[in-house]
């Protein structure tokens, strides 16, 4: 089922990729798919529409990252999973329920979902002091919620990918 849904949207922006005569969706922007919104389903639109605002909110997260503004940051990823989740519809009630544990609570700065949908895990962007408080907190919820535990993981940023 999982793979259905994922060829779904894949075929859904190959479409309108083809019906705006560009190579890939990642070169449209939305006023390129204003033109062609009466052409297509609305659910087809709101898909196109996520992938063009995701790929803005990535370039506007590499800013905000050089820039060091985690506030900005943290916004981008809500918005991200707003789109994810309504737009896009790869979300899932237990990953909406992490990302609205996160949203109401004030020592976190973002969350989203990661990975390719339909299931998986959050990345959230907490306040280091508050990070075991949070995890804590939102498991505890978690477990009360679904019936079961969900892992989590801390991470620290690192020097990433870079020449030895």
């Amino acid at each position: 089922m999982v793979d259905a849904a994922y060829n779904y949207r894949r075929l859904v922006c190959e479409k309108v990729a083809k019906l705006l005569n560009l190579d890939a969706l990642r070169d449209a922007n939305e006023s390129d798919l204003s033109k062609i919104e009466n052409q297509i389903l609305e659910s087809e639109y709101q898909k196109a529409l996520y992938v063009v605002q995701e790929n803005r909110r990535v370039l506007e997260a590499a800013e905000q990252l050089k820039n060091n503004n985690i506030i900005a940051l943290g916004k981008l990823l809500f918005e991200s999973h707003y789109g994810l989740q309504h737009q896009y519809e790869v979300s899932c009630k237990e990953l909406d329920f992490l990302v609205e544990q996160a949203k109401v609570n004030t020592d976190v700065l973002g969350s989203r979902m990661m990975g390719g949908g339909f299931g998986g895990c959050t990345i959230n962007l907490v306040k280091s002091e508050k990070a075991q408080d949070f995890s804590k907190k939102t498991t505890e919820l978690y477990k009360y919620k679904f019936g079961f535990d969900c892992s989590v993981y801390f991470v620290e940023l690192s020097q990433g990918t870079h020449l030895l």
